[in-house]
C-alpha cells in the first residue's frame, strides 16, 4: 500500500508512520494498541477474529485473550466511543471485533502535521495523559490556563475523586505544548516523608543527587529554567510543600507551579481554584434525553458504561436514572465512573437503588454538611461490595503495592496459597476491566497501579482481612527476588532497557526494605533486598538515600558473614559517589575484605579489593594501589571469570597511566575495550562506572600525552557524549572530570572547557565528589585570563588535579595566592612530573633572571626534557622545549634552542591548530 491515511470521526491514522491524529494534533499511543487499531481500521466493518489479532499484534508471544480484551477496552476510552452517539469498535460475541465507523482514505497528512507531531515528541515529557476524554472540564481547564500565566501559582483544591489529577494533567499538557517549557511532574502520593519532594523532582527532571541541603540545591539547578512544576496529591504533607513552593518561586521567576491538594496550602502568593464534581440535574424533572445529555455528569457516566458493557445505551427508559445516580455521587467522576464500571452487573436501576441503599446513613441532614471523603468512601464502599468476593480478596491484597506494577506483580501479590494461576489473572483482568486498577499501555510493557483513594481504601480491606502482616511479607519476598532477577539481568541487558523495565519497583524496594527492618518483618529479607538492588539504586543516582539504608541494615544485630561482607561492600562503594569519605570508605572496604577472605568468598573479595584499591588511589599511594591492583588480578585469574580479568586490566591501566608508563597504560585499556559489549558489564557490576565512558575517557588523557592531542579531543568529546546517552550522571561526572575538561585545556580549547564545565554544574554539581573538581576547574580558567603567573599556576594546577589533591586545590584562594603556596610537586615516578618540573622552572625565572635564577632553572627544564623522553611523552617534551628554548635564545643560544625546539616539534603528526603547537611553532620562527 503507497502512503496514505484512514479517517474517521475526527481521527486521522497513517499507517505508513504509524501515528494517530486527532482534530490535527497527535495522540500518544503504545507500539501495540497502535497495531491494534491499524488492523481492526484496515479490515473496516469485516468481522477481524481474535486468532488473527492476537497473531498480528504479538506474532511471537503466546498470550491470554484477557489481553486482548484489556488492549480493545483502552482503544475504546481512547477513541471515546459514545453510547447513542458514534461508536468505533464492535464486539462479535465469542468470534472477534468489527470496526463500524465510517473510514476515508485520503491522501497522507501534509508536511505542517508531522512537523507538528515531530516537535511535541521532541518537547513532551512522561505527562501521564489520560487514554479517555476529559468531559465538562474545557471551562476550568481554559480558566486555569489563564490564572497560571497570570499568577505563576495555583492550586487546585477539591475533595478526592473529584478530577484534580485530570484537570492538572490537561492544563499542563495544553500550557506546556503552547509555550515549550519544560515540564516537571511528581506525584507525591506515594511519599510519606516531604523531606524526599526535593530529590522526587530532581528524579523527574533528570537531576543528580542533592546532597545535604536539598531545597537550596533544586533551587540552584532550576533557577534559570522556564519550567510548569505540577505538584499532585499534596494534603498529606502541606507543611513541606509550602515552604518548598515557596522558595522555588523566589528563587526561579519563570517557573510556574500547579498544585492539586484537598485543602488549600496556605503558602504565600498562592491563587485557589476550587474544583467541585460534575455538574449534575438538581432535581428530578428533567423530562428528555437531550436535557440529561446536557450535564457533563451524565454524559460521563453513558460515556464509561458504554467502554464496560457494549450493549449499553442511554436512552428514554434510563436516563432518568441515570441522573439519580449521578446526584448520589455529588458528580464525583471517579465515584462515577466507578458507579458505570458496574451496570452489566446489576443494570442502571439496580444500580440506583444499591447505590441509594449504601448512601443511607450519609443522606441524614445536608450533603454539603458531610465529609467529601466520606462521600468518596461510600462510593467505594459500593463498588466493592458489587465484585465478586475473589476481586475483594485481590484488591486487597494489592493495595500493599506502592507504585505501578506489571501483571507479574500483580499477580504474585493477589495469588492464594494453592490457587491456580489462571484464576489469578482473571480476578487481576477483572479489576482491571473494572477500572479500579488504571492501566497505562504507552510503553513497551504494560504496567497497572491503584489511584491512590482506590488503594486507600483497599488498604482499609487488608486490615480487616487479616492479612496484613502476610501480604507485607510476600511484598518483600517479591520483591527480593526481583531484586535478584534485575541484578543478574543488570550483566546482560543493555542499561536503557533494564532501567526502563526495572526502575518502576524503587518506590516498593524502599517499602519491602523498611517493612523487613521493622520489629514486624524480617531482617534477613531485608538484607538480600539492599544487596541485591544495588545496581538500581546507583544507576537511579540515588547512593545517599542507598547508603542510609545499608546504614541501618549494618547496625542491625546477628548478621550472617556473607551478608554482613556484601553490606559493607556496598556501603564503601555509596561512601565513595556520596560522600568521598576515604577514612569511612577503608573502613567497610577494609571490614568486607576480612570477612569475604574468612569465608573464602572470591567474588566478594575481588570487590573488597576494588574497594580498597581504590582508597589508596583517592590518597595519591599509587605504589600501594598497584600491588592491590595485582592482587585483584591474582585473585580474578583464580576465580576464572573472564568480566574478572577485564576489569583487573582496567584497574592495572589507570595504575599505570598514574605512575607514568603510558605505554603499558594503552595496552591494557585497548585489551579491555576488545572484550567490551554494548550490553556486558564488569563483574564488579553494581557500582562500576559504565566501562565504554571510562576507558575512552582515560585512553584519551593517554592519546594527549603521547602526542595525539586531535585524537585526544576526539576521544574526550566521545566520552562525554556517550556518558550524556547513559543518563547516568556518575558516568558523566567523571567523563568531564577525568577527559572533558582536562584535555580541553591542555590542547588550549578554553570554550571546549567551559560547555563541559557547565555540562558538569548541570548535571552532576549537588555529587560531592565532582562538584569539588567543578571548583578546582572554575579556579583553573579564571587564573588563565589574568597574569602571566597565575596561568602558570593555572597550569600547575592542571597537572596535579587528582583525587588525592582535589580538596585543597579546589579551596585555593586566587585572590591571595602566590606559588610558594602551592602544594610540593609529588613523588618522580607519577605521570605529571615533567610538567611540574617545567613549572616550576618558570616559577624561578618569573622571580628574577639573574645568572642563578636561570642556571636553576635550566637544571630543571633539562631534568624535565630528558624526563619526557624516556617516559616518551611528547606534549610534556614539547612544552618543556618550549620553555627552555626560549631560555637559551635569552643567552645567545639560538641556533641550539631552534635546533632542539624543531626535534620536539617534529615528532608530531597532528594537532598543529592547538595551543601548544601554535606557540612552538611561532617560536621557531622567532627563532629565525
Amino acid at each position: 500500500m503507497g502512503n496514505h491515511s484512514l479517517s474517521f470521526g475526527p481521527f486521522r491514522l497513517s499507517p505508513e508512520r504509524r501515528a494517530l491524529y486527532r482534530d490535527g494534533k497527535p495522540v500518544r499511543l503504545g507500539s501495540r494498541a497502535l497495531d491494534l487499531l491499524i488492523a481492526l481500521v484496515e479490515n473496516g466493518e469485516n468481522l477481524t477474529s481474535k486468532e488473527a489479532l492476537i497473531k498480528r499484534v504479538w506474532p511471537d508471544t503466546f498470550i491470554e485473550e484477557a489481553n486482548l480484551r484489556v488492549h480493545v477496552a483502552a482503544l475504546r476510552k481512547l477513541l471515546g466511543d459514545q453510547s447513542g452517539g458514534l461508536q468505533y469498535i464492535s464486539t462479535v460475541s465469542g468470534r472477534g471485533y468489527c470496526f463500524v465507523a465510517p473510514v476515508v482514505r485520503v491522501e497522507d497528512m501534509p508536511a505542517d502535521l508531522v512537523l507538528e507531531a515531530e516537535a511535541i515528541s521532541c518537547t513532551g515529557s512522561d505527562l501521564p495523559r489520560s487514554l479517555s476524554r476529559i468531559i465538562g472540564r474545557e471551562q476550568c481547564v481554559e480558566n486555569l490556563c489563564d490564572q497560571l500565566l497570570r499568577h505563576r501559582f495555583v492550586t487546585i483544591v477539591g475533595p478526592g475523586g473529584v478530577g484534580k489529577t485530570t484537570v492538572a494533567i490537561e492544563v499542563a499538557a495544553r500550557l506546556v505544548d503552547d509555550r515549550r517549557c519544560q515540564l516537571c511532574f511528581v506525584e507525591l502520593a506515594h511519599l510519606t516523608d516531604g523531606r524526599l519532594i526535593p530529590g522526587a523532582m530532581a528524579s523527574v527532571l533528570g537531576l543528580p543527587p542533592l546532597g545535604d541541603q536539598p531545597l537550596a540545591s533544586l533551587t540552584g539547578q532550576i533557577r534559570k529554567e522556564s519550567m510548569l512544576i505540577v505538584l499532585d496529591n499534596c494534603e498529606h504533607l502541606l507543611d513541606s510543600v509550602a515552604p518548598l513552593a515557596e522558595a522555588l518561586l523566589k528563587a526561579a521567576p519563570d517557573v510556574r507551579l500547579l498544585t492539586t491538594s484537598r485543602q488549600p496550602l496556605g503558602a504565600e502568593g498562592e491563587f485557589l481554584v476550587h474544583l467541585s464534581g460534575l455538574d449534575f440535574p438538581s432535581t428530578e424533572d428533567i423530562t428528555t434525553l437531550s436535557e440529561a445529555l446536557a450535564f457533563p455528569a451524565i454524559e460521563l457516566f453513558a460515556e464509561r458504561a458504554a467502554a464496560s458493557f457494549d450493549n449499553f445505551r442511554l436512552d428514554e427508559s434510563n436516563f432518568s436514572a441515570v441522573g439519580q445516580i449521578c446526584r448520589r455521587l455529588d458528580g464525583i467522576p471517579l465515584a462515577i465512573e466507578l458507579a458505570a464500571a458496574r451496570v452489566n452487573l446489576v443494570g442502571v436501576d439496580g444500580l440506583a437503588a444499591q447505590l441509594h441503599d449504601s448512601f443511607a446513613l450519609l443522606t441524614r441532614g445536608r450533603r454539603t454538611a458531610l465529609p467529601r471523603h466520606q462521600t468518596l468512601r461510600a462510593t467505594l464502599d459500593w463498588s466493592f461490595n458489587l465484585i465478586p468476593a475473589e476481586e475483594k480478596l485481590a484488591l486487597a491484597r494489592l493495595a500493599v503495592l506502592i507504585g505501578p506494577f506489571t501483571m507479574e506483580t500483580a499477580i504474585a501479590l493477589s495469588a492464594g496459597d494453592g490457587e491456580l494461576a489462571k484464576n489469578d489473572a482473571e480476578r487481576v483482568l477483572g479489576l482491571i476491566e473494572k477500572s479500579l486498577i488504571t492501566t497505562d499501555l504507552t510503553g513497551k510493557i504494560a504496567r497497572y497501579r491503584l489511584l491512590s483513594t482506590t488503594r486507600e481504601y483497599a488498604l482499609e480491606k487488608l486490615r480487616q482481612s487479616g492479612e496484613q502482616d502476610l501480604l507485607h511479607l510476600k511484598h518483600a519476598l517479591h520483591f527480593a527476588r526481583l531484586a535478584r532477577r534485575a541484578r543478574s539481568d543488570w550483566e546482560t541487558v543493555p542499561a536503557a532497557e533494564w532501567i526502563h523495565y526495572y526502575g518502576h519497583t524503587i518506590d516498593d524496594m524502599r517499602a519491602a526494605i523498611d517493612w523487613a527492618l521493622s520489629s514486624s518483618g524480617q531482617q534477613s529479607v531485608a538484607f538480600d533486598i539492599t544487596i541485591d538492588s544495588a545496581p538500581l539504586w546507583f544507576r537511579l543516582s540515588l547512593m545517599d538515600e542507598y547508603r542510609e539504608r545499608l546504614q541501618r541494615a549494618l547496625a542491625c544485630p546477628d548478621i550472617d558473614l556473607a551478608r554482613k561482607s556484601r553490606l559493607r561492600i556496598a556501603l564503601g562503594h555509596a561512601i565513595w559517589y556520596a560522600q568521598n569519605d576515604v577514612p569511612l570508605m577503608e573502613e567497610n572496604f577494609t571490614k568486607a575484605l576480612e570477612i569475604a577472605e574468612h569465608i573464602d568468598d572470591r567474588s566478594a573479595q575481588l570487590q573488597s579489593l576494588w574497594g580498597v584499591w581504590a582508597v589508596h588511589r583517592s590518597r595519591g599511594e599509587y605504589r600501594k594501589a598497584l600491588a592491590l591492583a595485582k592482587r585483584y588480578e591474582a585473585v580474578a585469574n583464580a576465580f576464572g571469570d573472564p568480566k574478572s580479568k577485564s576489569l583487573a586490566n582496567r584497574i592495572l591501566s589507570v595504575n599505570q597511566h598514574y605512575l607514568g608508563d603510558q605505554e603499558e597504560a594503552r595496552r591494557l585499556v585497548k585489551m579491555v575495550q576488545a572484550q567490551l559489549t554494548p550490553s556486558v558489564r564488569s563483574v564488579n557490576n553494581d557500582f562500576q562506572l559504565d566501562a565504554h565512558v571510562a576507558t575512552t575517557a582515560l585512553l584519551s588523557r593517554i592519546d594527549w600525552l603521547q602526542g595525539f592531542p586531535d585524537q585526544a579531543k576526539a576521544r574526550a568529546r566521545q566520552s562525554v557524549e556517550a556518558a550524556l546517552k547513559t543518563s547516568h550522571v556518575l558516568s558523566l561526572g567523571y567523563a568531564i572530570c577525568m577527559a572533558g575538561c582536562p584535555v580541553a585545556l591542555w590542547t588550549g580549547d578554553i570554550a571546549e572547557a567551559e560547555c563541559n564545565l557547565r555540562l558538569l554544574n548541570k548535571y552532576v554539581a549537588s555529587n560531592r565528589l565532582y562538584s569539588t573538581w567543578g571548583r578546582a576547574f572554575e579556579i583553573t580558567m579564571r587564573l588563565r585570563e589574568r597574569t602571566d603567573t597565575d596561568s602558570l599556576i593555572a597550569q600547575y594546577i592542571e597537572a596535579r588535579l587528582d583525587v588525592c589533591s582535589l580538596s585543597v586545590l579546589a579551596d585555593l584562594n586566587i585572590d591571595d595566592l602566590n606559588p610558594s603556596e602551592l602544594p610540593e610537586p609529588i613523588a618522580e615516578e607519577l605521570w605529571n612530573y615533567p610538567e611540574l618540573l617545567r613549572i616550576k622552572a618558570e616559577f624561578v625565572l618569573c622571580k628574577g633572571s639573574s645568572v642563578a635564577a636561570q642556571k636553576e632553572a635550566e637544571e630543571l627544564l633539562l631534568k624535565s626534557l630528558d624526563r619526557s623522553k624516556s617516559q616518551r611523552l611528547p606534549s610534556f617534551e614539547l612544552r618543556t622545549a618550549v620553555s627552555l628554548a626560549r631560555l637559551w635564545g635569552c643567552t645567545a643560544r639560538v641556533a641550539e634552542a631552534r635546533s632542539m625546539l624543531e626535534t620536539s616539534y617534529g615528532k608530531f603528526t597532528e594537532g598543529f591548530a592547538t595551543t601548544d603547537l601554535i606557540n612552538a611553532d611561532r617560536l621557531i620562527a622567532e627563532l629565525g
